[in-house]
């Protein structure tokens, strides 16, 4: 387990970081590794409970089960519409990570030309760092994508659309051999 229960927290944190998905854990981890002197105290809030391998729903009606709502405040799925988008988010220790398919993509320069994106966030000026996140994150497509009944749905589906479906990178470490990169197993 990563999460503290509730009752063993400490009175006070030098640092809060509200959520634990990407943008939470990237920050916890970075200000946890940056040497900063005294060290720091940091605690992570996240709503939601932790959920470990074997606790997801596998099957469409478990998974209807695991919708969070005032009656279950610890569901997994949060669904939110609006006029304009239907969201569809995570809800525990990880946050959205905790359901989606770990996808890295760069977005199309289109994306970036779109109101209300600030302006002074750049399609040109991201660039650079695209590569590098891609190197630490070991994104890499899944190593039989090909074989995988869902590619194979989307192919014929998009052989009907004229086009190819192609296997995306995605942030899941294949090796099995060993630790990734940065020594987790």
């Amino acid at each position: 387990m990563l999460a503290t229960p509730w009752e063993q927290r400490k009175a006070q944190y030098d640092i809060v970081i509200i959520g634990s998905g990407y943008g939470g854990a990237i920050t916890a981890a970075r200000l946890a590794t940056a040497g900063l002197n005294p060290p720091r105290s940091i605690c992570i809030l996240e709503r939601g409970k932790e959920w470990k391998p074997g606790d997801y729903p596998e099957q469409p009606v478990d998974a209807l089960g695991q919708v969070r709502s005032d009656v279950n405040p610890l569901g997994l799925y949060e669904l939110l519409n609006y006029p304009d988008i239907s969201v569809i988010k995570g809800s525990g220790l990880g946050g959205t990570s905790l359901i989606n398919a770990n996808v890295a993509i760069v977005p199309d320069r289109e994306v970036f030309e779109q109101l209300p994106w600030p302006r002074e966030i750049t399609y040109d000026a991201l660039a650079p760092y695209y590569p590098q996140a891609f190197a630490v994150l070991a994104a890499n497509p899944h190593p039989n994508a090909l074989q995988l009944a869902k590619v194979q749905a989307l192919e014929r589906r998009a052989q009907q659309l004229g086009t190819h479906a192609a296997a995306l990178n995605i942030v899941v470490n294949f090796t099995i051999d060993g630790p990734n990169p940065h020594g987790v197993d």
